[in-house]
């Protein structure tokens, strides 16, 4: 198994405990740490021999810089993991998820259960959404007068212990078969946010997303979007190009695709 991870300027003390709780398991894994920071001061955490660095030079993107891994398949083990640097891996949880993938060869790729560091369920984008749906997520009083609606949007409401399929997968921690990068790989136009929605609708026309809730990964989510107008900006743009790629009110395969996963429950 390999992973990767993109780092800009990030905490080195959280940075190592993610890259730490990746490399803690007995399977035989491989991490790569590509880093778009102004300066190369994290490569100091990568003092083990099963991780790899790479220097981007600069910001260049969050799809980009973990395309620098994926367009190169003889460096990725069978299954691929995009991981973010705020992501704590419960040892045993990738003993676990590797046994659910090798026994279901129909699922590309799967989330565990994303859960805050007081153990909280995250509520994470699980359907295709409409426009409306990212203007309730992001308006607060929409949110307030309309929260059943992002409730169904992040299927909120599911309760469900046993796996089940989904439209998007979450590019906090993403677990996919490394074979479908041979034809995917990020979408470099989204400098960062949406290149999970968009590798992820590529991919369900191949085979099936999964959320596997009987594992879990502890995320500390930052919501760095609510915090930086630039952040914010970027978010905007690449909502923009999403749209614009999909469709902003006729896009049949949302309908028809949201439908689908909905019948589960």
């Amino acid at each position: 198994m390999t992973a990767s991870l993109v780092v800009y300027n990030n905490s080195s003390e959280m940075v190592q405990k993610t890259i730490a709780s990746f490399l803690d398991t007995q399977i035989s894994v491989r991490l790569f740490v590509l880093d778009n920071s102004p300066d190369d001061s994290l490569k100091s955490l990568c003092t083990d021999s099963r991780t790899e660095y790479y220097y981007t030079g600069g910001n260049i993107g969050f799809g980009a810089a973990h395309n620098i891994i994926l367009k190169q398949a003889g460096k990725l083990g069978k299954y691929h993991i995009i991981l973010n640097p705020d992501i704590i891996i419960e040892k045993g949880t990738l003993e676990r998820l590797v046994d659910y993938m090798n026994e279901h060869n129909e699922v590309g790729g799967l989330n565990p259960k994303i859960v805050y560091p007081n153990g909280d369920r995250q509520h994470l984008p699980k359907l295709y959404p409409t426009p409306f749906d990212l203007m309730i997520r992001f308006v607060p009083l929409l949110n307030k007068c309309f929260a059943g609606c992002e409730k169904r949007y992040t299927l909120a409401n599911v309760k469900r212990e046993e796996p089940y399929e989904l439209g998007i997968i979450s590019g906090c921690f993403m677990m996919i078969r490394s074979s479908f990068f041979s034809e995917f790989a990020f979408d470099e136009r989204y400098f960062m946010y949406f290149e999970d929605f968009d590798l992820s609708r590529r991919l369900a026309q191949k085979a099936r997303l999964m959320l596997v809730p009987e594992v879990s990964v502890i995320h500390y989510y930052e919501r760095g979007s609510r915090k930086s107008w630039f952040l914010f900006k970027t978010l905007i743009a690449s909502m923009v190009k999403y749209f614009n790629k999909y469709g902003w009110l006729f896009d049949t395969q949302r309908k028809e695709f949201n439908k689908k996963i909905l019948s589960q429950f």
